[in-house]
């Protein structure tokens, strides 16, 4: 399961869009959709694509902007423009409240309001910055792979009257932060946020599993789509989808895509011209600032 998840992120934009835009009656969301979604035609490149989805409002190939709400029925995954694979619980509610390249590497900001998300996340340089916020908690990773659950009503598991958010990983290390308090968090651990405590724990197998039966469950309606049986590499039945459509649909798909890569190239390369203008400004800034203080000490004399 894990190696799917791995190599499919590579090559899902041209397997999946051609189901969603040209084999799925869903495609088009309809307007009262449970989520809030961007218009398409944006000339930014999208923040998050879905490329998985249980959620019959929210079909694959959906794509979402910075600053975009997702509200989800049932569960999906998407891909960020930053690299890193989400996975939405159902019954959540998620901000893409920053989801950018900057002159000193991405920055992105997931608020959470509302359910579960997992997150799968690369290793970052040092200067990026990959965090997911509720109203009660701050969970910050280099690189890792971790799950984080918001209940703004106290759960049955407690009687403490205030709202409670778990943070559960399953590889790396976690930040977890409230005010001032922080806890660091690693591997097959956890830790309860509630009200103003942040107590470590170890992690929640519930947790682990149901995050690995909702996988199961999105993988397999996927499977169902495409007529597979249980032993059929979903891979290759993908690519075979994709090889019998018709050279206009596979070219309209292979358009779309470099459209967005391009958008995506100009993101970078406009992010690295004003980290350069950024430099440059500081170095003039501490030229000029020298030669006052040389011409300073020339008065002096």
């Amino acid at each position: 399961m894990k190696r799917f998840y791995s190599s499919f992120g590579l090559w899902y934009c041209t397997a999946v869009f051609g189901i969603c835009f040209f084999s799925c009656t869903s495609a088009t969301p309809d307007s009262s959709s449970a989520a809030t979604i961007s218009d398409t035609a944006s000339d930014s490149a999208p923040a998050a694509v879905v490329y998985l989805s249980s959620d019959d409002t929210v079909p694959e190939g959906t794509e979402f902007q910075e600053g975009d709400e997702i509200k989800t029925d049932d569960g999906m995954m998407l891909k960020l423009s930053d690299g890193s694979d989400i996975e939405l619980d159902k019954n959540t509610s998620v901000k893409l409240s920053g989801v950018r390249r900057t002159g000193a590497g991405n920055e992105t900001v997931l608020k959470l309001s509302r359910g579960a998300i997992r997150s799968r996340v690369d290793a970052l340089p040092s200067r990026a910055r990959y965090s997911v916020v509720t109203p009660i908690s701050v969970a910050g990773v280099r690189g890792t792979d971790f799950s984080v659950t918001y209940d703004p009503v106290p759960s049955n598991a407690t009687a403490s009257g205030v709202d409670n958010s778990d943070v559960d990983v399953f590889e790396g290390t976690v930040e977890v932060e409230q005010g001032d308090n922080s806890v660091s968090v690693g591997k097959d651990e956890g830790a309860t946020v509630s009200g103003r405590m942040i107590r470590r724990r170890a992690i929640i197998e519930k947790i682990r599993e149901r995050w690995d039966n909702r996988r199961h469950e999105i993988v397999e309606r996927l499977r169902s789509r495409l007529g597979a049986g249980p032993d059929d590499d979903i891979r290759e039945l993908l690519k075979e989808r994709f090889k019998n459509m018709s050279p206009q649909q596979r070219e309209a798909i292979k358009n779309r895509l470099n459209e967005i890569q391009e958008k995506v190239r100009q993101r970078a390369k406009t992010a690295v011209e004003r980290a350069r203008e950024h430099r440059e400004a500081e170095r003039n800034q501490r030229e000029k600032r020298v030669r006052e203080n040389r011409q300073e000490r020339r008065n002096e004399r």
